[in-house]
């Protein structure tokens, strides 16, 4: 008698246990939540954002280095993966692969356009690909949406990408929301005061580092871009294709002055990863 009021006791008191880790009522190592993504093209454009990270673990992949930690009690991966399309698209695809992220992030800074001012910080409702596409037998160029990774050339089974990748939802409901209180640095630059806010709009990527007017007014025209930048449709579509929620910020340092853009740049990059951690807290 004894044995089985023992052995039920026992019984008891594993059901007990596995019920409890099974719907986390008092786990005491309850599993760890997906962390966000976030990316940008160069070391300035996330420095500020590794410097806040907590329990601080890297891992290197293919020339990246990933820190992976908390930020402001969420898990988090950052990473910078290059300047360009082609070597942000592929540093998303890592992370993606490697960490499993709910949502990716990219942030740095962005080319101005006569939309915008120095110190903007641009909320990307939308991103888009600016130079891929074809010209025509007159030399005309044709913008295209960018095909899928299982799309044929041409017949039925071509599948294509949207021609702009819309933000995420959530993350750009956040970030409206954070960004009217968002403590930004105003830049300086030559006596002028530029006052540092958050703005939205679309932001158009091309491969080509642009300060030519003519051809930025024709990037406006294409897109309705109110900037424009080298990375942020790759690492758009790498998600999209992946149901990836993702979302840019991109800050203005300049009117395309490369001396305003060196004296400024720092402080821009440091506003947009201000909006982005505070977009991480309202999450």
């Amino acid at each position: 008698m004894k044995f089985k009021l023992k052995s039920i006791f026992t019984i008891g008191i594993l059901m007990s246990a596995l019920l409890t880790t099974a719907y986390g009522a008092a786990s005491p190592n309850p599993r760890p939540s997906k962390p966000i993504g976030i990316i940008s093209a160069i070391n300035m454009e996330t420095s500020y954002l590794k410097k806040q990270l907590q329990n601080v673990k890297t891992k290197k992949i293919l020339g990246r280095v990933y820190y992976y930690g908390t930020l402001k009690g969420r898990n988090v991966v950052i990473a910078q993966v290059g300047i360009g399309a082609i070597n942000a698209s592929v540093g998303a695809a890592i992370l993606i692969r490697e960490f499993s992220p709910s949502a990716v992030i990219m942030t740095g800074v962005a080319g101005g356009t006569p939309k915008t001012e120095p110190g903007e910080v641009i909320i990307a409702s939308k991103v888009t690909f600016y130079d891929f596409g074809m010209l025509d037998n007159k030399g005309n160029f044709h913008r295209a949406p960018a095909y899928t990774p299982t799309s044929d050339f041409s017949g039925k089974n071509v599948k294509s990408a949207p021609l702009f990748f819309t933000a995420d939802n959530k993350l750009l409901k956040c970030a409206q929301k954070v960004g009217k209180t968002s403590n930004f640095a105003n830049l300086r630059y030559n006596n002028l005061i530029y006052d540092a806010r958050a703005v939205q709009g679309i932001i158009a990527t091309s491969q080509i580092f642009n300060e030519y007017p003519a051809q930025v007014k024709a990037v406006m025209k294409s897109t309705g871009c109110i900037a424009f930048d080298m990375e942020c449709a790759g690492p758009a579509q790498v998600c999209f294709n992946q149901n990836i929620p993702f979302l840019t910020v991109k800050s203005i340092s300049d009117n395309g002055d490369l001396a305003m853009f060196n004296a400024l740049k720092f402080i821009s990059a440091k506003n947009a990863q201000i909006l982005v951690e505070n977009i991480i807290k309202c999450l």
